[in-house]
């Protein structure tokens, strides 16, 4: 019995790693798409001006 207490344990500790990863990696490429699309449009609106 403790040795499949163990292994959901795993799991969890896994999904959960996994989880933050994705929450890290999604919010990391949302900054840097900002960052560029914001870059973009200033160029844009200096070159336009």
């Amino acid at each position: 019995m403790a040795h499949s207490i163990e292994l959901v344990k795993d799991f969890f500790c896994q999904s959960t790693e996994l989880f933050v990863t994705r929450v890290v990696a999604k919010v990391f490429v949302g900054a840097v798409t900002g960052v560029y699309v914001g870059a973009v449009v200033g160029a844009v609106v200096v070159g336009a001006s």
